[in-house]
């Protein structure tokens, strides 16, 4: 099963590389879309993680 979360800060600088990276190899035209319109596109964007994986995440920043 897993979580659907609001994207963190932390993401944000993540799916902005991968989009370049993107693009920049593709020329996609909604990567540059994306790109070009960030704040914005970045509210349509869901955080999805395995809640297994996210409870081992927790208990190793509680360490």
């Amino acid at each position: 099963m897993v979580e659907m979360e609001k994207v963190k800060d932390g993401d944000k600088d993540t799916i902005y590389n991968l989009l370049h990276n993107h693009f920049k190899n593709t020329r996609s035209k909604k990567a540059k879309k994306i790109i070009d319109n960030m704040n914005e596109e970045l509210k349509k964007f869901v955080r999805v993680i395995p809640i297994e994986y996210k409870r081992i995440l927790e208990g190793a920043s509680d360490g």
